[in-house]
């Protein structure tokens, strides 16, 4: 344990945390669908970080507080495999997802923008980031659906009238790239909002990132 929070306090976590992200988004998740085993220990993993990366960085004790409540919630629900059928208890569990991903984004961006840091780090970790604000849009999006299932039209393509959370992943990545296939659309002012600022975000945060790791090399010779 100590080796692994001296791995957050140097930012070597980067390639731990991108390869285990990237096998949780593209390969376990998309099988994970009433599956609460693993969705229990996809939970564990993001919310373990959590912790571990709000104490790696000089930050309020009262965040701290909350993100290890927030670990313990999710933790809770994913692994006791509670009725999410029950509309408020959806909620509530959509809410905490969205509380501890931008509190791991939170920490990543400060990571990456670490005068300290090394470049591969910081490209790892700009990764990540990207990563993150993909998946955090994709739990705003399904929390929009279940408050107003009619925010979104979907094409013939999607058979179930119910759509799963690695609907809203696929949309939200598609968004975030810009790519925008059309098979998703949202039709309501409160959806359209935040798909365009989901795809202003995609296209920003890179161009910063990069002019400033350019900037930053840069200056140092």
């Amino acid at each position: 344990m100590k080796s692994y929070i001296s791995t957050w306090n140097e930012s070597k976590i980067f390639p731990v945390f991108l390869t285990f992200l990237v096998i949780i988004l593209f390969l376990i998740l998309p099988y994970s669908h009433n599956r609460p085993f693993i969705q229990g220990l996809v939970s564990l993993f993001l919310a373990a970080n959590l912790v571990l990366g709000v104490y790696s960085i000089k930050t309020k004790t009262t965040v701290r507080y909350l993100a290890i409540f927030l670990a313990i919630v999710i933790s809770t629900l994913e692994i006791l495999n509670v009725n999410l059928e029950i509309s408020n208890l959806i909620i509530v569990a959509i809410v905490c997802w969205i509380l501890i991903i931008s509190l791991l984004l939170y920490v990543f961006i400060i990571k990456v923008f670490e005068t300290n840091s090394d470049s591969i780090h910081r490209i790892q970790g700009g990764i990540a980031s990207y990563l993150l604000i993909g998946l955090l849009f994709a739990f705003v999006f399904y929390l929009i659906y279940n408050l107003s299932p009619l925010s979104f039209s979907f094409n013939d393509s999607f058979s179930s009238s119910e759509m799963v959370f690695y609907d809203f992943i696929y949309y939200s990545y598609v968004n975030l790239c810009t790519v925008g296939f059309g098979d998703i659309t949202p039709v309501n002012p409160i959806s359209q909002s935040i798909s365009i600022l989901e795809a202003i975000i995609g296209v920003l945060f890179p161009t910063v990132l990069i002019g400033y790791l350019i900037s930053d090399a840069t200056s140092k010779k």
